[in-house]
């Protein structure tokens, strides 16, 4: 998932950035999704790995960044697909 670092001030007007996640030198973190919504203004496209470089020196930030979503068409980790099936016979009941 890719994020955009936009300067608060080009996009104030279009939507309420007091709570979006904020970069050391003060930009707003927004995701594609987020952005969408918003026209006129100019972004640094960034990954979430660099993203998660930028944010980790921050004070006052949580250490990881926002979890990136999965890409469309790929299982998620740890979902029934990714877990293989156990070779165990079934119960028996053996009170009768």
């Amino acid at each position: 998932m890719r994020y955009l670092l936009i300067n608060p001030e080009e996009i104030a007007a279009q939507t309420d950035v007091t709570y979006k996640t904020r970069t050391p030198d003060g930009r707003v973190v927004l995701t594609e999704g987020e952005a969408k919504a918003l026209d006129n203004f100019s972004a640094q496209f960034v990954t979430a790995a660099a993203l998660r470089e930028l944010l980790a020196g921050q004070p006052g930030q949580p250490p990881a960044a926002p979890e990136p979503e999965p890409e469309p068409g790929q299982p998620e980790e740890g979902t029934e697909e990714d877990t293989p099936e156990e070779d165990t016979p079934e119960a028996t009941n053996t009170l009768n």
